[in-house]
């Protein structure tokens, strides 16, 4: 099974299980970027493989300090390819589930990103 986790947003952090010597894929890009890359991957998806595509929900209220329509934006588009590539399941993951995978957790499983929306991504991966 593959796994995808995007923290949306002006830089979006993806994150995938593929990984290569036990390495997590990640990356920090913007967000045409971004949806660009999870379509690739999802593009190369083996026929009897299916796949999780876990995104941070973003709602935009006014008590955020800053608007981030990006957000809204990679959602949709995201949730399109999830319709686009019948084999893979769409989630909306709420901020507060990242915030139970620690540094210390990250670390130990030896996936700790350098940067912080990779670091988000990663943890609604795990």
């Amino acid at each position: 099974m593959l796994m995808i986790a995007v923290d949306p947003g002006a830089t979006c952090g993806p994150a995938s299980n593929v990984t290569h010597n036990s390495i997590l894929y990640y990356r920090e890009l913007p967000p045409f970027e971004t949806v660009s890359w999870v379509e690739n991957e999802l593009r190369g998806l083996p026929a009897d493989v299916t796949a999780d595509l876990v995104v941070e929900r973003y709602t935009m209220t006014g008590q955020h300090h800053t608007q981030q329509p990006e957000a809204l934006e990679v959602i949709g588009a995201l949730r399109y390819l999830s319709r686009k590539y019948p084999r893979v399941r769409f989630t909306l993951q709420s901020r507060s589930v990242k915030s139970k995978v620690t540094n210390d957790v990250l670390r130990e499983l030896d996936w700790y990103p350098l940067g912080d929306h990779a670091r988000d991504a990663t943890r609604h991966l795990v």
